[in-house]
């Protein structure tokens, strides 16, 4: 009987019917944030690896309530998360504690990393009719890059696109298409 098996598995093999499970990590990178990665979404030609879960001018709860659930239904092993919340309220303290346990739980298999609320052009935002300003973006930015669990990388998109803002942006918190590709890259 042994001699059978393994002279059928021997045949399925060399026919390549036999499958042997091999790791399939993943090369996914999944964006979940705000308008600020819905507009990226619509500034590039996307990465067939590329998943957008993004909606505009959501905060927190949608963060918690939709956006984690999609991400977990999607998550495969190697996947990289990159979070970009916070630009419709401040609370970094409630992200903190959210992201720091989803990367040692759900997430834990993932590459996470968590990017910088981008500057706000301050007269721009009130001229918008916005609320926010760039002090707020700078202290939530600090609270997030000094609280994140050392497994979180930060990506400090911040400082990159900061000079020469003002023509980089029309409303204060959103960018130029060219702006949006420099973010991605």
């Amino acid at each position: 009987m042994k001699k059978i098996f393994l002279s059928l598995m021997t045949t399925l093999l060399f026919l390549g019917l036999f499958f042997i499970p091999v790791d399939a990590s993943s090369n996914r990178i999944i964006w979940v944030g705000d308008s600020r990665f819905v507009g990226m979404e619509q500034s590039i030609t996307p990465d067939p690896n590329d998943v957008f879960i993004a909606k505009g001018g959501m905060g927190y709860a949608w963060f918690v309530n939709t956006a984690i659930p999609e991400v977990n239904r999607t998550l495969k092993n190697g996947d990289k998360i990159v979070v970009g919340m916070g630009a419709n309220g401040f609370g970094a303290e409630s992200y903190l504690e959210t992201v720091n346990n989803l990367v040692n739980n759900e997430w834990k298999d993932c590459d996470v990393y968590f990017m910088s609320v981008n500057p706000f052009v301050d007269d721009k935002v009130r001229a918008n009719g916005m609320v926010g300003t760039d002090a707020d973006v700078q202290s939530f930015n600090k609270s997030i890059k000094e609280g994140l669990d050392k497994k979180i990388k930060y990506v400090d998109t911040y400082s990159n696109i900061k000079e020469g803002i003002e023509t980089k942006t029309q409303d204060g918190v959103h960018y130029t298409v060219d702006c949006y590709k420099e973010i991605y890259d």
